[in-house]
């Protein structure tokens, strides 16, 4: 083994793991996966800047929010039971997680964004990700190949410093 990789480490959990692989001289952790997107902030509290500061990269998941970042589910609608949000158990854990009016306020400010910077909500979601120094990569998931092309084409968008700063705002309450 070359290089080890962790997922769903808190920042303590990461420092106590790189102690261990030190003492005992095993590979480095080089890679960290955790859950990051503009509903779930929380790893820029420590983690991030931890993983940072260690010269770890990081590769989040579920950078779209399993798809409510890319504005096609919108308040007021039913889930649909061919959509992550409608399968069975798994649905009811992503509903969980992230179907709520408080978040459905939150789509609408990066779709407002979106339209503004000439971008997806996809495109938008995933530029302000990769606006975090912290992060290697985010880890996309597609089911069709439009959806792929569009979550590559954000590596080429910068978002305006207003964009930033309003999608900043507008997710301060998940960090």
């Amino acid at each position: 083994i070359l290089y080890l990789g962790v997922s769903n480490y808190s920042a303590w959990q990461l420092g106590l793991a790189q102690a261990i692989v030190a003492e005992r001289r095993l590979a480095p952790i080089a890679a960290l996966q955790p859950r990051y997107n503009l509903l779930f902030r929380q790893p820029e509290r420590d983690l991030l800047p931890f993983a940072k500061t260690l010269g770890i990269g990081v590769m989040p998941y579920n950078p779209l929010g399993a798809g409510m970042l890319t504005g096609k589910y919108r308040r007021g609608m039913e889930p649909p039971p061919e959509s992550r949000f409608g399968w069975g158990d798994y649905g009811r854990m992503y509903q969980g997680r992230y179907w709520s009016e408080e978040m459905f306020s939150l789509v609408d400010a990066l779709v407002t964004v979106a339209e503004a910077e000439s971008m997806t909500a996809a495109q938008a979601s995933l530029a302000w990700i990769l606006t975090h120094d912290a992060i290697t990569a985010p880890i996309v998931g597609a089911s069709r190949p439009e959806q792929l092309r569009d979550s590559v084409q954000a590596l080429e968008k910068k978002l305006s410093p207003e964009g930033l700063e309003r999608l900043d705002e507008a997710s301060k309450s998940y960090l």
